[in-house]
């Protein structure tokens, strides 16, 4: 039996039977409302357009919503050689949601129960020790933030006469993103005694002996300015009847601010009361650690700037042989360093790409009723960029060390490191597309073989604990991409009143690191100590690699385990997988007869690997089908185990740390199985449906009489399918990550499940 802890001590004892989906019980069905309204007029010399949306959308958990609201205005209008293009856009959004962290607290739940039941019994009636009621989390728990978005841009172009003219495009935004978020917290609870008595317990909160929930307030404003200018001067000359020369010279100016301002800390005098006066202790105010209650005190001004230069040509021969060219030179603020005597100093880049497009139909007048078009377009490409830098981090600069006593502000050197000889990330690109039509372009082919190589890599290393820093980034290497992809167009049919169109398209790609600045065969990018599993950069593997602890096995595959029957493991990390996928299959189709469309999009995805952390939550708390396949009243034995006995491997019959329920216990909630990386590491594959919609327009003819002149109601659903390897049970999204960049691969218990989106939309002109 199980019991369901009431106010007052008392229990609701529910039979030990599966409920079905019980993870699925706790979410909601989110709901989303968005409406629009739009207004164009004028023609090519002027024009105006007005957009103004509404989006209200309630999330699948419960009380988490989002309200928006964005208004969009564009106009131009041409005077003499004049002319002016503006845009205005204003984004107001406000989030109401609680902590994503909830779904750890939720994976804990037996499945023999059901969650709703615990919607009423506060924090302190909760089955297990090692988590919070999530239904208490959703009402004391609040990630409350609000944005405004405001966004200009302003278009010249001056036209000298039929071929030179100078324009200049400029984007000034401004960003402000307000949090307030909070956790009431909650300090013991009141018992009974044997006879009854009740007393306060000041040290759990409940009957498992939970720990106290820290209470904190938190408000921290972010506000962003961001300027990108560019000044054009513009030719275009026809050189003969049949050359055509277009040439562009500009330069680009971007310029940004960023500023963050946080107060609050731990402890609420007044629970319910969400000031900083109510803070009972306070956070440094130029402490940037991470706290333990999930607040960060983010304080900085940071300004970044980038200055170019730059020049595009385009050559035209008739209409079939296209070349270009393009070169930037560019100078980043992120790049500044001060040297030991003081000077500033900072070195630009250049940066360039050539390309060339040949159609060869067009030249030799090969259209025909087979092959009616043909292009053939090789390009070289090398692009730089300085966005892996952080900005000021070239240049030391101070922290308060994490603990330091009573508040009194001191300061150390960061120990996240940047060299200062960092240079940009180069990447070299070399293509080949092919693009062809035939039978009037009933069937086209787009195909595309490439080769990427990425010099100065920029990454962070972890580093020895020994070298007293935390981080360091650094170029460390060279990486090659190299793949191919091609698409292929069908219309199988086509009447007056029904086409089929179907498109697929097949792409694969393979990243490895080819080789390490410091001579080393590996370095460890992300790497987590419990269970000891990481991202790395492995030199002649794909990058980005799984690392991490793994069993020792005999010549065909079997675990060995030592005289307890617990497996053994090898020293160090091994390689588990790669992130990335072996190929990509996709497939888009649509239905038309007359106003009726009917369209899907799916996609099958092959091979990679992602660590899951649901699946080492499950192992604690039982919820794994691996823990179910044996007797466990006679311990545990590992299947396809071997002992290595008198120089030979023999069938294991030992059951892991001993013969019983508690040997079992040890096995699958110790570091015999959740702690082991390899056990951790589950199949990316996957093939999903990404939408099917049906939409109706309804005939001219309908709508001649009335003021409409064209109507549109569509049904979709988004995600309806989504079917994983037999490996992941559902313990994740292949395609969801803690983090972009290094983070890739890692799937937490803090990311909520994939969710499906049923919907219906209406679209009206008039």
């Amino acid at each position: 039996m199980a019991g369901l802890p009431q106010p007052g001590g008392g229990f609701i004892y529910e039979k030990y039977a599966p409920v079905d989906d019980h993870f699925s019980k706790f979410f909601t069905n989110g709901v989303s409302y968005q409406n629009g309204l739009s207004v164009n007029v004028g023609g090519a010399d002027s024009y105006a357009f007005m957009s103004i949306n509404r989006l209200e959308n309630n999330f699948v958990v419960e009380g988490d919503q989002l309200k928006q609201n964005n208004f969009l205005f564009k106009a131009g209008k041409k005077f003499g050689k004049l002319r002016v293009d503006g845009q205005f856009n204003f984004l107001g959004r406000v989030v109401d949601k609680t902590d994503s962290g909830l779904y750890d607290d939720l994976l804990q739940m037996p499945s023999t129960n059901d969650i709703r039941k615990y919607r009423n019994s506060g924090i302190s009636g909760y089955l297990t020790a090692y988590s919070t009621n999530p239904y208490w989390t959703i009402e004391h728990a609040r990630f409350n933030s609000t944005k405004e978005y405001l966004s200009g841009l302003l278009s010249l172009e001056y036209e000298f006469n039929k071929n030179i003219s100078l324009s200049y495009t400029g984007n000034l935004s401004l960003n402000k993103v307000e949090q307030n978020n909070h956790n009431d917290g909650s300090t013991g609870i009141i018992k009974y005694s044997n006879t009854g008595v009740p007393f306060l317990d000041a040290n759990t909160l409940n009957a498992f002996g939970s720990p106290d929930v820290t209470a904190y307030f938190y408000n921290r404003t972010y506000n962003d300015r961001k300027y990108y200018g560019d000044l054009m001067l513009n030719l275009n000359y026809d050189l003969t009847s049949d050359i055509n020369l277009k040439l562009n010279l500009g330069n680009n100016i971007q310029d940004s601010q960023s500023t963050a301002r946080t107060f609050g800390g731990s402890g609420l005098y007044v629970p319910g009361w969400y000031n900083y006066n109510n803070v009972s202790n306070p956070a440094l105010y130029a402490d940037t650690s991470v706290k333990e209650d999930g607040g960060y005190m983010d304080n900085y001004t940071v300004n970044n700037r980038v200055i170019a230069g730059y020049a595009n040509l385009d050559l035209a021969y008739k209409d079939y042989l296209f070349v270009n060219g393009t070169f930037r030179y560019e100078k980043s603020s992120v790049l500044t360093y001060n040297q030991a005597d003081g000077t500033p100093t900072n070195k630009a880049y250049p940066y360039y790409s050539a390309g060339l497009s040949f159609v060869p139909t067009k030249a030799f007048n090969l259209g025909g009723n087979v092959l009616n078009y043909l292009k053939i377009a090789p390009s070289y490409t090398r692009v730089g960029n300085t966005s892996g830098i952080a900005t000021y981090a070239l240049n030391a600069t101070g922290t308060i060390p994490t603990g330091y006593p009573a508040n009194i502000p001191s300061y150390i050197l960061n120990t996240a490191f940047t060299n200062p000889d960092i240079r940009p990330e180069y990447v070299n690109t070399a293509d080949l597309n092919v693009i062809a039509g035939f039978f009037k372009d009933r069937l086209t082919i787009d195909a595309s073989i490439y080769q990427s190589t990425t010099e100065d890599l920029i990454s962070n290393i972890v580093p020895s604990s020994a070298s007293g820093l935390t981080a360091y980034r650094d170029n460390i290497g060279k990486s090659q991409m190299k793949g191919y992809e091609v698409n292929v167009g069908l219309v199988p049919i086509k009447t007056q009143d029904f086409t089929w169109n179907l498109n697929g398209f097949y792409s694969s790609s393979k990243t490895k690191l080819v080789e390490l600045n410091s001579g080393a065969d590996r370095v460890a990018l992300l790497t987590y100590t419990t269970p000891s599993i990481g991202i790395a950069g492995v030199v002649g593997e794909d990058f980005y690699s799984i690392v991490g602890t793994s069993y020792r096995r005999d010549p065909n595959g079997n675990v060995i385990v030592n005289a307890s029957g617990v497996p053994l493991q090898n020293s160090g990390t091994s390689i588990l997988g790669s992130v990335n996928p072996d190929y990509t299959i996709g497939i888009n189709t649509a239905f038309k007869y007359k106003g009726l469309t009917l369209s899907a999009v799916a996609e099958y995805r092959k091979g990679g690997k992602f660590v899951s952390f649901t699946k080492r939550l499950l192992a604690f708390t039982g919820g794994l089908e691996e823990t179910a396949d044996q007797d466990r009243s006679g311990g545990y034995i590992v299947p396809n185990s071997v002992q290595f006995i008198n120089g030979n491997y023999v069938a294991n019959t030992t059951p892991a740390y001993s013969p019983d329920y508690g040997g079992v216990t040890t096995f699958w909630t110790g570091s015999a199985f959740r702690n082991v990386g390899e056990n951790l590491v589950v199949d990316a594959t996957f093939f999903k449906v990404r939408e099917i919609a049906l939409s109706y327009d309804l005939p001219k003819s309908v709508l001649s009489s009335t003021f409409l002149n064209n109507i549109s109601v569509s049904l979709y659903a988004r995600n309806p399918i989504a079917i994983y390897a037999k490996s992941n049970r559902n313990f994740g999204d292949p395609e969801s990550s803690t983090s972009s960049g290094n983070g890739g691969g890692i799937a937490d218990t803090n990311q909520y499940p994939t969710t499906r989106t049923f919907g219906f939309k209406i679209n009206a002109n008039f």
